[in-house]
């Protein structure tokens, strides 16, 4: 992720059965991840399809 972050390059955190507040509570923290780049698992199919749309957009 720090190569990712350092090269400007687009993260996006996929979470399964943790929230990213729990993170900030037991002092782990959620370092470089911004609340607009973590999803939730269930939530992974409308982000694709969110994804897709962006890129078509810029494509056409």
């Amino acid at each position: 992720m720090g190569a990712a972050w350092i090269r400007d390059m687009p993260i996006v955190a996929v979470f399964y059965g943790v929230e990213p507040k729990e993170l900030e509570e037991n002092g782990q923290g959620k370092a470089i991840l911004e609340d607009i780049n973590i999803i939730q698992l269930n939530d992974f199919d409308l982000y694709v399809k969110q994804l897709s749309y962006r890129v078509h957009e810029v494509q056409s």
